[in-house]
């Protein structure tokens, strides 16, 4: 027989301790959610903070394309000139012919302005034109001075700027042992109907006393300084290279 005072205590210690673990249960739930909670947080705010991927979309900017290789301008060759052996007046004067030929050469080519040849009747087309009649055995030796025999003679080589030069005056003293010279020089432009023409003329001597050098050996040294001055006076200006206008114009 279950005593009353018992019946009523045993029967409010249930719901008590029902409510206690119900109470316990709701702490650990809530708990439980609050760490998946900040758990998504994070994965979210990670994800969230990647930078979108750039899209394939048809208003993605384009880059310019490179240039084609083939595109790239191509500077023109230097003109070529051609260069006439120099009209002595005989004896040493012609000797100094290869040394006047040689400085012109080397300075037109430090230039980087044009190219040269040297003429020679031996050039094929030249000696074609000499088999053929087209030219004389005149045409193609000295003097080479004359307009009238270079423009009928440079279609033949193929080019049309010619260069000719010429000893116009030498002396020697043989007391002082002294070498004077007087040297002209043409650059010609046959492109147009008429030839335009930029001359200079220079002169020069060797010293007073030469010493023992022989005379062939100042004449040498004087016609290659004359020389130089004359190609600086041809090269310093491009005048010669204006294309001539077509007639009528």
């Amino acid at each position: 027989m279950i005593h009353p005072a018992n019946a009523s205590t045993g029967t409010s210690q249930f719901p008590r301790r029902t409510s206690r673990l119900l109470s316990i249960g709701s702490i650990a739930l809530a708990l439980v959610t609050l760490t998946a909670a900040s758990s998504f947080g994070r994965i979210s705010g990670q994800t969230g903070s990647k930078p979108p991927k750039k899209s394939n979309s048809a208003t993605k900017p384009m880059r310019p394309a490179p240039p084609m290789r083939n595109s790239k301008m191509r500077m023109p060759a230097p003109r070529v000139v051609v260069v006439f052996p120099t009209d002595g007046k005989g004896g040493v004067s012609d000797q100094v012919s290869d040394t006047i030929t040689e400085t012109i050469q080397g300075r037109i080519a430090a230039s980087g302005k044009y190219q040269t040849i040297y003429f020679l009747r031996s050039i094929p087309t030249v000696s074609r034109a000499l088999a053929e009649a087209t030219l004389t055995p005149n045409e193609v030796t000295h003097p080479f001075d004359d307009d009238i025999k270079l423009r009928k003679l440079m279609p033949q080589t193929g080019y049309d700027l010619a260069l000719t030069t010429s000893v116009d005056s030498y002396t020697y003293d043989p007391a002082k042992n002294q070498v004077t010279l007087l040297i002209s020089a043409r650059l010609i432009d046959f492109r147009g109907d008429k030839p335009v023409v930029r001359a200079a003329a220079e002169n020069g001597s060797s010293a007073e006393n030469g010493g023992n050098a022989k005379e062939i050996t100042l004449a040498s040294q004087v016609s290659k300084s004359i020389t130089e001055k004359l190609m600086t006076s041809l090269l310093s200006t491009d005048k010669q290279m204006v294309t001539p206008p077509p007639a009528g114009k």
